[in-house]
């Protein structure tokens, strides 16, 4: 009978300090969101680089990337480290021979968890060639975004793909 009391006991005291000193993480993780403001942080990136690129500066592109981000593009390889990304910006600008006209890219939905968020879209370029031509790109692409010290965000890892013509 001591011994059922004494392993009764134990359990009733493994369950209260379990219960006690167990994990109180009610912060739910991986929480997708499609409007709210923890979204619209993750918009305020986008806007900023759709901002650059019609700019056409390399230099406000590359610092919405972390110091060690990997940026994925089509027919290139992986550009890894902020001023890879700078150096490929900087590239790109000076060789294009079109001017661009519109470009968006609106999210579609933010998986925030905390520090991070993953970020899918769409986007839509139309450009115009120096002898008028205006044609249409459109892509998807997908960001995983990671708070910074300040308070901002920046894009640690950023891969998009070209939609068939």
């Amino acid at each position: 009978m001591k011994q059922i009391t004494i392993i009764t006991a134990s359990l009733l005291i493994g369950f209260v300090v379990g219960t006690y000193f167990g994990s109180t993480n009610t912060t739910p993780q991986g929480v997708v969101l499609t409007s709210g403001p923890k979204f619209e942080e993750q918009e305020e990136i986008l806007d900023s680089f759709v901002s650059a690129c019609l700019k056409g500066s390399a230099e406000a592109c590359a610092n919405l990337y972390t110091k060690d981000t990997v940026y994925m593009i089509p027919e290139t390889p992986i550009l890894e480290g902020r001023q890879a990304v700078l150096g490929g910006y900087k590239e790109f600008f000076e060789g294009r021979d079109y001017k661009v006209l519109e470009m968006s890219e609106p999210a579609t939905e933010v998986v925030h968890f905390g520090d991070w968020a993953a970020i899918r879209g769409t986007g839509k370029e139309i450009t115009e060639s120096k002898d008028g031509q205006r044609s249409t790109k459109t892509y998807k692409w997908m960001i995983l975004s990671q708070k910074q010290d300040d308070g901002s965000w920046k894009m640690k890892w950023d891969i998009f793909n070209f939609d068939n013509p």
